[in-house]
């Protein structure tokens, strides 16, 4: 007897995206993280851990009601509980994967949302620009030393492959920033070169690089130095918001 095709994680990733897209409660919910960045940054490899949902409402008792809803069998946990808009977690099984689940509310979405397909999966989707903003914030909003590289990596590939709306991006930049009460000057650290360079951020990339090179392989696609990265980011970002910190800043340092 031959045995049966392993479910791989992507595909059960897919399932728990389709169980949404399959609920009542659909039109509360886009689509956002991993899943819709692989398919905008295209033809970059992008690992995806989990499943990250949106829920449109303004409260958090109306969220979890929510969530509950779509995963009335998996008990979910408060995330970020020490910020204003909490998530919820919950993990689900499925076949011999557990799928971490993510969702949070009450995030402005300045771009309107897409429509993620894939075969008989359909549901609203967070667009390009938006998550670029979003990146952008979650580099800065850990304070010095503790940006993320899957960050960077992120806003690099959106930025080459996602065919972004440059105004777009500059309007979903100012609201990330805003609506989390952060500062825009500090997008200033970009343009002088302040951004990256410590020791511990170059041993931050170094472990970086050997996990998703071991993943990967030669696709990872992953630089050894993460500085003509920032200088890249730099390039495009800076004259987007130079009209809202002030004069425009001097073009960042080539290293």
């Amino acid at each position: 007897m031959s045995k049966l095709p392993t479910m791989s994680r992507l595909d059960a990733l897919l399932r728990v995206a389709r169980h949404v897209a399959w609920h009542p409660l659909r039109d509360l919910v886009v689509l956002r993280g991993g899943l819709v960045m692989r398919q905008q940054v295209l033809p970059m490899p992008r690992p995806v851990d989990d499943v990250d949902f949106l829920i449109r409402v303004d409260a958090f008792d109306a969220f979890r009601t929510i969530f509950s809803a779509l995963f009335p069998a998996s008990p979910c946990e408060v995330t970020w509980a020490e910020m204003p808009r909490p998530g919820l977690r919950t993990h689900v099984v499925v076949g011999h994967h557990e799928v971490r689940v993510d969702a949070g509310f009450g995030d402005p979405m300045v771009a309107l949302p897409d429509r993620f397909v894939m075969g008989d999966l359909a549901l609203d989707s967070v667009a390009a620009e938006q998550h670029f903003a979003w990146k952008l914030h979650g580099l800065f909003e850990r304070g010095r030393g503790r940006w993320r590289p899957k960050d960077l990596m992120d806003l690099i590939a959106l930025k080459r492959h996602a065919a972004l709306d440059d105004q777009l991006v500059r309007r979903c930049i100012v609201s990330a920033f805003v609506d989390r009460d952060h500062d825009l000057g500090d997008l200033r650290r970009l343009a002088v070169g302040d951004f990256g360079t410590s020791r511990n951020s170059r041993r931050r990339w170094r472990r970086f690089v050997e996990a998703r090179t071991d993943r990967y392989g030669d696709a990872a696609q992953v630089p050894p130095s993460h500085l003509p990265l920032v200088d890249e980011l730099a390039e495009y970002v800076v004259p987007l918001v130079s009209g809202r910190t002030g004069n425009r800043p001097p073009p960042p340092p080539t290293r």
